[in-house]
């Protein structure tokens, strides 16, 4: 349900949608931000760093379409990138992508902690299914612990337990 596993090859080749031009965009004269996370030896290594670099364009989400962001993301990295590193970024793209569409069953309610819990325990397993342990934990390792003390009635470092932590 989460498109193509990990540990499959994506499709790096030629895509069909457009290609946005970026400085048409609303992130004309910025920096990606993140990285790829790739290691010394050439492949894909779990960082938050490249979901940062992911979220950087789907800013760009109701300004271009998906497919063409796919297609941005893809010229984006096979600039910078050879397989396999490129083949496991646009595999965990299409699955971070179908992550940020799943209809969650539980709502998370910030006036009503009752409700942080089950959101919590579904998202964190629902990232585990769509990533995978490595990935997930990288990704959302540090707001599920944030949000897990907050929670237990701890607050995070800056923040007071009545703040709460959304979710996404």
């Amino acid at each position: 349900p989460f498109g193509t596993p990990l540990g499959a090859a994506a499709s790096s080749g030629p895509v069909s949608a457009d290609v946005p031009d970026l400085r048409q965009t609303s992130l004309a004269g910025t920096h990606a931000d993140g990285d790829w996370s790739v290691g010394a030896d050439g492949r894909l290594t779990p960082s938050h760093a490249l979901r940062r670099r992911f979220d950087y364009y789907l800013t760009l989400v109701g300004e271009v379409p998906l497919d063409s962001l796919r297609a941005l993301v893809l010229q984006q990295a096979s600039a910078e990138l050879r397989e396999p590193a490129l083949g496991a970024v646009m595999a965990l793209w299409d699955r971070y992508v179908a992550l940020q569409q799943t209809p969650w069953k539980n709502a998370v309610d910030l006036r009503r902690r009752e409700t942080w819990t089950p959101a919590l325990a579904e998202r964190s397993q629902g990232r585990r299914a769509a990533l995978g342990d490595d990935w997930a934990q990288a990704f959302y390792g540090d707001e599920e612990r944030e949000l897990a003390a907050t929670i237990a009635g701890q607050s995070a470092p800056g923040r007071t337990a009545e703040e709460g932590i959304p979710v996404s």
